[in-house]
């Protein structure tokens, strides 16, 4: 099993790879996983297709290092390191399933749910508010358990939670804010209707 302490260890070792942004590391695992039958189908058919290939093939070699701006070498030294993780990872969905789960079980008896929709914004956006000219941040809350109704993957529970401007006394929820009893829809389709 992996460790953060035994990534940290291979890393100390390869000072191009460690000077690398966390998120170019969570970009290779995501993309990685995501091309694991890729990865396994130009395979020797002697392989375990338990365990991660020693090397990638070079089309997917080719592919990293162009997506993520690195050197080929990185993406080698980087598979070296974290395959068996990347072999190991769940699913995608499997991976949904299990954060799904563990929201249900452990977030619900602290009010917290996998899905809360917020206003789009976190600072006022009347212009003539002095809030806004500040920046400040949307502090006043109310919540309330909600429903949301996925394609996807059926209903689910939520919070709706909306702000409030102490100043202009502006009202933001998840696709609309009020200001003097005037309701606005935010532009584009908002992700929860």
């Amino acid at each position: 099993m992996h460790t953060i302490h035994s990534l940290l260890a291979a890393v100390e070792h390869h000072p191009a790879v460690a000077s690398l942004p966390f998120s170019t590391l969570l970009t290779f695992l995501r993309c990685a996983h995501r091309l694991k039958d890729d990865i396994l189908q130009p395979q020797p058919h002697s392989i375990s297709v338990l365990c991660a290939p020693e090397v990638l093939p070079p089309s997917i070699t080719h592919f990293l290092a162009a997506y993520l701006d690195i050197s080929i070498d990185d993406i080698a030294i980087l598979w070296s390191m974290v395959g068996d993780l990347v072999w190991s990872l769940p699913t995608p969905e499997e991976a949904d399933m299990l954060e799904e789960d563990a929201f249900r079980r452990y977030g619900h008896p602290h009010g917290i749910t996998r899905r809360t929709l917020y206003p789009p914004v976190k600072t006022c956006t009347n212009p003539e508010c002095a809030s806004w000219k500040k920046g400040l941040v949307l502090k006043k809350e109310e919540q309330r358990a909600v429903i949301a109704f996925t394609l996807a993957d059926g209903a689910h529970p939520a919070w709706s939670v909306h702000l409030k401007c102490r100043l202009c006394h502006t009202n933001y929820h998840n696709n609309y804010s009020v200001q003097a009893g005037m309701r606005t829809y935010y532009p584009g389709v908002p992700p929860f209707i």
